[in-house]
């Protein structure tokens, strides 16, 4: 029977409690309970009382301290640290229906320690229903606390030790299993119908040292489950690193959640057979290091969007593979197939009967692949002047067979590195804070094609941007209130007066700010940005009907702007004409009685989902580029839905623009020659000038054009003549 400490009839709260309170603030006093050889600890609650939201540190809650230990039938609602076995040596240990949760780490084990684990229930729900405790989780504070597990709580810490682990469950944490080295020796550990859920990383295994792990029955649904910007791109569901090296086997696995990575494998020797996959990860897997196995893994997305049911893909990098090993992908499937790349020269692998159900085709290895493409709509504020991707090719390929169309131009100044079987391509001359549309087509010796579309933008991250859910609000009666900095959820929870700051006539949610008298609010869906780093959660403004409008009053930057909306829409065929449009509020701020001069509209492109976002820009009657100009003082910006049916999760103002940053030239003599530098910028070219005479008619070029890139750039030529004077000509940068 678990247990806990629950309320009876009386309404009181009924059995054995232990509140610890030594040590609070430190890690390294004494545990709160310890446990000597042959000792154990039956039907007991430890509750800390003075834990809170700061996620206040304090000793392990139980500590072994020699053989023969058990734990059985106990619950720990508030640790910060719960099971130490790893400080002594712990054999022949048993912990049965230890149930709880933790705040940095769970269950600690190693320094030869070996026993079992079973039935453990790990649950933040735990410290929710936690008695008559005056240390509860209501809802209204869990933010910063599961923040704090998302980003450190490990719940399972295994070094040297044997464990063999049955029926354990966890539930929000950062790593539900970290293996690592100690003294040279990491974990053997045997695991049956072991299940994490919502965790940013399953399994990490890190143990630079003899290491086995063989997990059969193992859910494990990994996600980013508060949506933190910083860990977007951090959740996987298992991850050998470099320093693994030792064999890892998953059989009958399930994963849910779409994760950024399904398994990402850097090291070791890591297999998986008979995976099933719902909601995988659109990039599939990647392994740059050690051995893979993939046999007969079944993967599916049941989630829709433009990108729905991609092929399965295992991407094979330039250091994948060990020595004498072979790699395996077989007998797998996706719905519209898999796909299969490898960049390595030292990894060979079996692949064959991978086959997709939608046309019952096989995946053939030998097919030509275009991959690593960047920029890509997978990230925001690609700021640079560089698109690159990568070219497979085993029968061969040509480079005059890969062809790239830039916003409709083909591209005839390519950089190509590598050999026919694999090239690295390259373009140096991107227009930066712009959008841009790139196809990729590739034709190999054996007449087979590909072709790979990419959509991105080139946006300065340093662009000025508003949040769509950053609307005026009211406070004390006042209302056209606004804040300037910082904004990142600045308005959480402000109100904000119907027919003056906003007007809403379609209901909706309430995440962020109150509705009614306010826009409707709710999660976004987003690729991650910088100001959302740090766990910040990004909203937007949804259940745009026609009507509704919102005021955005702010001390916006002096100059000349395009302006961008953030949109997303499951409508259109394929656009929605006039979604939004904005405007100047010219006079009548905080009253009901405002006039307004129209700038633009926005057209939304259905994007295949109501979080699949894509820029949109704001234009004039006739399909041109608004151009917002600003003194740098303070007004206000109105967008109202017009026809709708779109979610708005900010707006950037991109220059129209730009002036150079100042630069000087400093030359230099090394030998015979002269050497002139001058430090570049991004968006900008540079042609170095020379004349003989000041009074020569014409400047001459010396060298090529260079496109700047923020780095410092040498030219030299050879001495002649009494004098010569230089000079660098600088312009704004277009591609292509």
């Amino acid at each position: 029977m678990r247990h806990g400490t629950r309320s009876g009839p009386d309404g009181r709260a009924k059995g054995t409690v232990i509140q610890p309170y030594g040590g609070q603030g430190t890690t390294g006093s004494p545990p709160a309970i310890a446990l000597e050889t042959n000792a154990g600890l039956v039907g007991v609650t430890i509750s800390y009382e003075s834990q809170n939201t700061n996620c206040i540190p304090f000793p392990p809650a139980i500590q072994g301290r020699g053989g023969n230990v058990y734990v059985i039938g106990v619950c720990c609602p508030n640790p910060y640290s719960y099971v130490d076995l790893d400080t002594y040596t712990c054999t022949n240990h048993l912990l049965d229906m230890v149930d709880g949760w933790a705040l940095k780490t769970g269950y600690k084990l190693g320094n030869g320690s070996s026993g079992t684990i079973v039935d453990c229930h790990c649950n933040w729900t735990y410290w929710i229903d936690n008695g008559e405790s005056q240390s509860t989780l209501p809802q209204n504070i869990q933010a910063p606390v599961l923040s704090f597990a998302a980003h450190y709580l490990q719940m399972y810490v295994l070094g040297d030790c044997t464990e063999t682990m049955v029926k354990d469950f966890s539930i929000i944490e950062n790593v539900f299993m970290n293996c690592v080295a100690e003294g040279g020796k990491g974990p053997a550990v045997t695991l049956i119908n072991n299940y994490c859920d919502a965790t940013i990383q399953g399994f990490v295994l890190d143990a630079a040292g003899p290491s086995t792990v063989s997990a059969v029955n193992t859910p494990m649904t990994t996600f980013n489950f508060g949506g933190y910007g910083d860990l977007a791109q951090a959740t996987v569901a298992v991850l050998s690193t470099t320093n693994f090296q030792g064999t890892a086997r998953f059989t009958s696995s399930v994963l849910w959640g779409g994760t950024w990575l399904d398994f990402n494998i850097a090291g070791g020797d890591v297999g998986f057979d008979m995976v099933h996959m719902d909601s995988h990860s659109f990039i599939g897997s990647s392994v740059n290091g050690g051995v893979f196995h993939l046999i007969n893994n079944s993967a599916y997305i049941s989630y829709s969007g433009a990108s729905n049911f991609p092929p399965y893909t295992v991407t094979f990098g330039p250091n994948a593979g060990l020595a004498g090993m072979t790699n395996e992908f077989i007998a797998c499937y996706a719905y519209n197939g898999c796909g299969y790349i490898n960049a390595s020269t030292n990894a060979p692998t079996q692949v064959w009967n991978d086959y997709a159900l939608s046309r019952y085709s096989v995946l053939d290895p030998n097919l030509p692949v275009v991959y690593a493409v960047y920029p890509n709509s997978s990230s925001l504020f690609a700021y640079t002047n560089r698109f690159s991707f990568s070219v497979s090719a085993p029968a061969g390929i040509a480079t005059s067979n890969i062809v790239v169309t830039l916003d409709g131009v083909t591209l005839t100044n390519l950089v190509f590195i590598g050999a026919s079987t694999g090239w690295n391509v390259s373009y140096a001359n991107l227009t930066v804070n712009t959008t841009h549309t790139a196809v990729i087509t590739i034709v190999d010796n054996a007449g087979h094609s590909a072709s790979v579309a990419a959509s991105f933008d080139t946006f300065s991250p340093n662009n000025y941007t508003f949040e769509a859910e950053d609307f005026d609000y009211t406070s004390g009666g006042i209302s056209g209130l606004f804040i300037d900095n910082p904004q990142s959820n600045a308005y959480a929870g402000l109100g904000s007066k119907d027919g003056v700051d906003c007007h809403n006539a379609s209901g909706g949610s309430a995440s962020y700010r109150p509705n009614p008298d306010g826009l409707e609010t709710e999660t976004a869906g987003d690729s991650p940005r910088p100001a959302y780093a740090g766990a910040l959660q990004d909203y937007d403004v949804g259940w745009n009907n026609g009507g509704n409008w919102g005021n955005y009053t702010r001390t916006f930057p002096a100059g000349m702007y395009r302006v961008y909306m953030r949109a997303a829409s499951p409508n259109g065929s394929p656009v929605t004409a006039d979604a939004a449009s904005m405007s100047l509020v010219t006079s009548g701020l905080g009253t009901t009685n405002q006039t307004t001069t129209r700038m633009g509209t926005f057209t939304v492109p259905n994007t295949g989902g109501w979080h699949t976002f894509t820029w949109v820009p704001l234009q004039d009657t006739h399909g041109n580029l608004v151009q917002f100009t600003n003194s740098g003082g303070i007004k206000t910006l109105r967008v109202t839905t017009d026809n709708g049916g779109y979610n708005a999760n900010f707006y950037d103002l991109v220059p129209v623009t730009a002036s150079p940053a100042p630069t000087s030239l400093v030359v230099s003599l090394s030998g015979a020659n002269i050497i002139v530098s001058f430090v570049t910028q991004l968006g900008f070219a540079y042609q170095l000038e020379y004349k003989t005479n000041l009074t020569d008619p014409n400047w001459v070029s010396l060298g090529g054009r260079i496109v700047g890139d923020g780095s410092v750039q040498h030219l030299g030529e050879a001495l002649s003549g009494a004098s010569g004077f230089y000079r660098v000509e600088i312009q704004l940068n277009q591609s292509p």
